[in-house]
């Protein structure tokens, strides 16, 4: 199992999922910069400062929705797939963080589990397609 790993279906990325092993001495950016949802780890020294700031108001078209899970605690099974294909099947444990980019994906719980997601808004009701 490895502590970063990306993951392709037919040359494009679909997911990610980083560890709760995962470990870097810099400031790192897993996420593409045309992605949707920007996903890094930053590492600061004690003493650095990030100044006060605020973002642009940017207009921005977005297409899907693209989602982070980090798995808080229990454990799950996340299954990947492309065009009804399953691509890869993972099991996230507590700290594991996955990136969903753009794939169809399902998930089944062997221990009780706390999810937190992150993923691109507005809400819009009956924006999932339910394949099962």
């Amino acid at each position: 199992m490895k502590n970063f790993e990306i993951i392709n279906f037919k040359k494009q990325v679909i997911a990610f999922v980083v560890r709760e092993k995962y470990k870097t001495s810099k400031t790192t950016f897993f996420s593409k910069e045309k992605n949707s949802l920007q996903f890094g780890h930053i590492v600061k020294k004690r003493g650095n400062v990030i100044p006060r700031h605020k973002h642009k108001k940017v207009k921005r078209i977005i297409f899907g929705t693209p989602e982070i899970l980090i798995v808080k605690k229990g454990q799950t099974n996340l299954k990947l797939f492309k065009s009804g294909r399953l691509v890869r099947s993972l099991l996230l444990k507590k700290n594991d963080i996955v990136s969903l980019i753009d794939c169809e994906h399902s998930f089944t719980f062997s221990k009780d589990t706390i999810l937190h997601e992150i993923k691109q808004g507005p809400y819009i009701k009956n924006e999932k397609i339910i394949y099962d």
